[in-house]
């Protein structure tokens, strides 16, 4: 909240005591402390409420462009992944050259990683919009999946 938001909440607050100092005086003729207190917290609540909605309306369109864009992406993102995994994984068949198998298996890790980063993203949208279902998973043997996967990069 910059300074001037906070100069115009102090000014509300202002606005909502003098008026409920004005109504509790023509009301009663007196001031009354307790009817006071009551009609600023009331007024203050309204005047707030709706300054506050005023604030977050731009950071709810912006969130909702972001996650567009995310979605948007996320679809284009996986077709040529999935084109470079295929069209890797069909040269393999065919080469006999060791370094160029090695660079093809480098090429395919590659993608095989996008791949994974593209379905972790993938299900962390559509958890948004779903329940979580907990399931129960070996960490040992995802852990010696990537470290095997890792290993094939290096050597």
């Amino acid at each position: 909240m910059n300074r001037i938001d906070k100069y115009i909440l102090v000014f509300i607050f202002m606005a909502a005591l003098s008026l409920a100092a004005f109504f509790a005086y023509h009301a009663n003729g007196r001031f009354d402390l307790s009817l006071i207190m009551s009609m600023t917290l009331i007024a203050g609540f309204i005047i707030g409420t709706g300054y506050v909605r005023n604030l977050i309306e731009p950071l709810d369109k912006r969130s909702h462009e972001l996650e567009l864009l995310s979605r948007q992406t996320l679809h284009e993102l996986n077709l040529p992944v999935a084109t470079i995994l295929a069209n890797t994984q069909m040269l393999l068949k065919n080469e006999e050259n060791e370094k160029n198998i090695k660079r093809l298996k480098r090429i395919n890790q590659a993608a095989a990683t996008l791949q994974s980063m593209y379905t972790e993203l993938d299900y962390t949208i559509k958890k948004q919009n779903h329940t979580l279902i907990k399931e129960d998973c070996d960490l040992k043997k995802i852990i010696e999946q990537k470290q095997e996967s890792y290993t094939e990069i290096l050597y």
